[in-house]
């Protein structure tokens, strides 16, 4: 089969149309999907208002758990963060898809990165749950501290001194 000139330009031409149509669906799509996805999920500010701060030079470390399997455990946070105390109360926001959380707050008071426990396992350095949930002898469950953000809100957790 012979091929002249003309008939290779036609089809190179015909080859590079169609991509370039190709190209411009898959850039259209794509920004269609992206457009309808981000304006149907819009997300929620989470206000969390740190109150009875004793240590100013303690950093407090808040965590924001979604799913009652990460909540207490050394699952992947939703949402975390680490402030620098500088008074008595702070705040903090989170920016947050509508659902359910649990907030948990611990000052490294040391700052050895990490939750420091007495010799029975209680912790030694103050600590929150959202809801302002006091354990007993037990750390509380996700559906006992849960908070619902269906809007923006404000929460306030006061912080237990050990």
């Amino acid at each position: 089969m012979e091929y002249n000139l003309q008939t290779i330009a036609s089809l190179t031409r015909y080859v590079i149309m169609t991509t370039n149509i190709s190209i411009l669906f898959l850039i259209l799509t794509g920004w269609l999907s992206n457009h309808f996805e981000n304006s149907n999920s819009s997300e929620v500010k989470m206000v969390i208002e740190i109150e009875n701060i004793k240590h100013i030079n303690g950093q407090p470390i808040l965590i924001a758990v979604d799913k009652r399997d990460n909540f207490l455990k050394n699952g992947i946070p939703f949402r975390n963060a680490t402030v620098d105390a500088s008074g008595s109360r702070l705040e903090y926001t989170f920016q947050v898809p509508p659902g359910d959380y649990a907030v948990s707050i611990y000052q490294d008071v040391n700052k050895n990165g990490k939750m420091d426990k007495n010799l029975f396992g209680a912790p030694s350095e103050p600590y929150a749950f959202s809801r302002n949930y006091k354990p007993t002898f037990r750390a509380p469950k996700f559906d006992e501290v849960k908070i619902n953000m269906n809007g923006d809100r404000k929460i306030n957790i006061s912080l237990i001194q050990p």
